[in-house]
Formats: C-alpha cells, structure tokens, sequence
C-alpha cells in the first residue's frame, strides 16, 4: 500500500474565459488586460451584483463576495467571474433569507444601490 500521491492524476487546469460585454459593468472599463492597467481603484462595486466587486490589486483579476452581518462585512471568498462571485453571495444571502442576485420561486431580486 503506497500512501503516495505519484498515482493521482493532476488538478484540472481552470481557464479564465474572457468577460463578456453584458457582464462588463464598469463604466465601459474592459478588464482584459493586467490589473496595473486598469484606470480604476483597487475595488469597484460591480453595478448589477449585489455584494460582487472586482480586485485588481491581485496578480490575476479576480471577484470577490461579501456581505455585510451584523454591521461587519463578512468576506465570501475570491472568484473567477462576477457570476461566481454573486452565487456565492446568494447562498449566503439565503441563509440570512435577504433578497439575492439569482432568484428563485417567492424569492426577493437583490437591487445594486445606484451611484450618485
């Protein structure tokens, strides 16, 4: 019996598919290139998830969820897409039975706040 890993096949390699328009929601901010290049601070509040914003100050681009618990925010964890990142913030909206990005049957729409 060989306890070793030698015999495990290797991790799935994840690919980053590029954003697409519809989901680009930063001031027509396309984010394809490094995180230096971006114009914008190092989080921005993504304008159709509630509780998703992007963080360039990673090497990768990344999207990250929180949501806010008792006057804390509560991080949710780093994501590859908004999409991700907001069903993350649903499952944790669900618990806490506020209303979520991706709604299902008697569920509440989650409504980003507006810029002023």
């Amino acid at each position: 019996n060989d306890d070793t890993d030698d015999d495990l096949p290797p991790p799935p390699v994840v690919k980053q598919e590029p954003v697409p328009p519809e989901e680009q929601c930063f001031d027509g901010v396309e984010f394809t290139g490094p995180p230096a290049a971006l114009s914008c601070t190092p989080q921005t509040v993504h304008k159709k998830y509630v509780g998703v914003s992007i963080d360039a100050r990673r090497e990768n681009t990344s999207w990250s969820a929180n949501i806010g618990v008792d006057g804390e925010t509560e991080y949710l964890g780093n994501y590859y897409s908004p999409v991700e990142a907001a069903a993350a913030y649903d499952k944790r909206a669900r618990e806490l039975n506020r209303p979520v990005n991706f709604p299902r049957e008697g569920e509440e729409q989650a409504v980003p706040k507006t810029r002023r």
